[in-house]
């Protein structure tokens, strides 16, 4: 299944239908995804690479009803801890 996923996004990521820019701004919040950073308007917000790759991936495919599971964890390294 985690194949599938990457297959998935390598097919999506060469399309490059989907591609977003380095920085993207949602209201106050800048994501720098380039730098995994993001911050707001009292400075930077703590947040890890992996959830800076899962926010790009959900961008990216953004209007699509689902996502899949091995796509995220793709994104996520291998593993997700909530």
């Amino acid at each position: 299944m985690v194949l599938l996923g990457r297959r998935i996004t390598a097919l999506l990521r060469r399309s490059g239908k989907n591609t977003i820019s380095d920085i993207v701004t949602f209201g106050d919040i800048t994501v720098d995804f380039s730098g995994y950073t993001a911050k707001d308007p009292n400075g930077k917000i703590d947040i890890t690479p992996k959830e800076i790759d899962l926010l790009r991936l959900l961008i990216e495919h953004k209007g699509l009803n689902t996502v899949m599971t091995a796509m995220c964890l793709q994104a996520a390294g291998g593993q997700l801890n909530f």
